[in-house]
């Protein structure tokens, strides 16, 4: 398991991975891996929350969508909100996510994300293999890249330019 949340870009993170999994195979020489996965979580909290109608498409967002005009509407009494879906990702393989709102000091799965003082909007992505493989670095490696073009193809479907200009990127 490799975990972090401080890496320059995609490749620097798949420059990473590449360096454990060759130390993986020089040292233990595994004769199979039972799963790879790769996981993006992205959490908005403080004055992101106030501004995901700006961040989120609207139709990820659903009835979390700031309302155009000062009326009332269903979204605005939401505690807790979380979506599930299932997508399918380049290669056939499919994506699971899950996103929503999460109140102060709560979480969907204290295994994977722990809870934060103030309300937070998740952006969850997973994708995964479902069988065993060989064990080789480069296959491996290969496999990863392509779950992390899908896992960033869907992103860029769920948040708006927006969203990269908040983060310091750009569109």
């Amino acid at each position: 398991s490799l975990e972090t949340s401080d890496y320059d870009s995609r490749q620097d993170f798949l420059d990473r991975l590449r360096a454990v999994l060759a130390t993986v195979e020089d040292t233990f020489k595994p004769a199979d891996v039972q799963r790879l996965g790769l996981r993006y979580i992205c959490r908005l909290t403080d004055g992101a929350t106030e501004r995901v109608g700006d961040l989120i498409r609207s139709e990820v967002l659903g009835i979390m969508n700031p309302a155009c005009d000062s009326s009332p509407k269903l979204g605005d009494s939401i505690i807790f909100m979380m979506t599930e879906a299932r997508f399918l990702g380049l290669g056939g393989s499919p994506i699971q996510g899950r996103w929503g709102a999460l109140p102060s000091n709560t979480t969907y799965d204290p295994d994977i994300l722990e809870p934060v003082t103030g309300p937070s909007w998740v952006l969850d992505l997973d994708m995964a293999t479902s069988a065993p493989s060989p064990f080789s670095t480069g296959d491996l490696l290969t496999t990863a890249t392509s779950f992390a073009e899908s896992l960033y193809r869907l992103f860029r479907q769920m948040i708006t330019d927006e969203f990269l200009r908040f983060h310091g990127g750009e569109p």
